[in-house]
């Protein structure tokens, strides 16, 4: 994108001198202001700074030092008032119900707390820091002294030298041990270093389509979701309690919990929902992030939409895609020759039979 619109040589009246960027968020204030030669000067600002990605603090519910006798009781007390008059209530209100239910049931017997991104890094221990507190109270002192060989900062040097042989070498055994040892067990650990490994986050750049470009949040989301539409995602239903909060802030660790309590009503809004054919408001939301997949970041075709969505929904479409599967195994409907979206099979399994026949 080129910024200049304002003539920079006075003589001809003509634009040739120009700012060009292909990222015009970060360029700003374009001023032409007069030189000393036959040609103006172009003044602009330009944001170089980065910025480090945090997370603003959340709440976090501490399951592991629960009452879940009581937290059991307590909801399992609200399932006769439930099916009491779940019949003369509408979809929507059973399911208003069910989530009211859950989420006092949550604030009232899960003990929380607030959390926020942490700011030390993990490898550095205490008796590291001991030894950085140590090298900036020595720098402060040498500060003092305008001779760069005195011994005050020879002995800061020395300090300095040591902290930075400490850093390295926990740093490498923090990678080698934790990181590293965890790969097999724990590759969400791996990531979760990876990711926080970036040094700064421009969030979604500017974004082209055509001739057209779109600068500001709302007309980038706005373009995104044009583009998701025509996305369709599968997902398998599956339930581990390291899932994401749903978006209507229940738990999988709820649900797993509470799976006995709640599983008659859940049972009884799957069909309800069957028979009516319509859907929950809130199953049909998602939280929509636009993750890049390949080659130029301002086209967005080239983004993924990474969608979280409600667990109820999930698991009612895991129930119909469990009967489906049933149903044609046993009567012999799918081809052996089907690999794709079937248990045990894969490109692979199709590879190995189509190069041994």
């Amino acid at each position: 994108m080129q910024y200049v619109t304002a003539p920079t040589r006075s003589a001809s009246l003509k634009t040739l001198d120009l700012v060009l960027s292909s990222v015009p968020s970060l360029v700003s204030d374009i001023q032409v202001k007069p030189g000393m030669s036959d040609h103006d000067i172009v003044l602009f600002n330009i944001r170089v700074k980065p910025k480090r990605s945090s997370c603003p603090p959340h709440k976090v519910y501490l399951y592991d030092k629960a009452d879940l006798k009581t937290f059991r009781q307590d909801v399992s007390n609200t399932v006769t008032e439930f099916f009491a008059h779940c019949l003369d209530r509408s979809l929507e209100e059973n399911w208003a119900f069910f989530k009211d239910t859950l989420t006092k049931a949550v604030d009232k017997h899960i003990p929380s707390k607030m959390t926020k991104a942490k700011s030390s890094l993990p490898w550095i221990s205490r008796a590291i820091k001991r030894q950085m507190r140590r090298r900036d109270h020595l720098h402060k002192k040498a500060r003092r002294s305008s001779d760069k060989t005195s011994p005050a900062w020879s002995a800061y040097r020395h300090q300095r030298n040591k902290v930075v042989k400490l850093l390295k070498t926990s740093h490498n055994r923090y990678l080698n041990q934790e990181i590293g040892g965890s790969l097999k067990d724990n590759p969400k650990r791996f990531w979760s270093y990876i990711k926080h490994s970036r040094t700064e986050n421009m969030g979604i750049p500017t974004l082209r389509q055509g001739d057209s470009i779109f600068i500001s949040d709302k007309d980038k989301a706005d373009l995104l979701n044009k583009h998701f539409e025509s996305v369709f995602t599968r997902d398998n239903g599956s339930l581990p309690t390291s899932t994401s909060t749903s978006t209507y802030g229940i738990s999988p660790r709820c649900l797993q919990v509470l799976s006995a309590e709640i599983s008659g009503m859940l049972s009884f809004i799957f069909q309800q929902s069957f028979n009516l054919g319509t859907l929950p408001c809130d199953w049909s939301k998602a939280m929509v992030v636009p993750v890049h997949k390949k080659s130029n970041k301002d086209n967005p075709a080239n983004y993924r939409p990474i969608s979280l969505t409600c667990l109820a929904c999930k698991l009612m479409e895991h129930i119909v895609l469990g009967h489906l599967n049933a149903h044609l195994s046993a009567n012999g409907i799918l081809s052996p020759l089907q690999h794709g979206f079937r248990a045990g099979m894969s490109c692979e399994t199709q590879l190995v039979l189509t190069c041994h026949d």
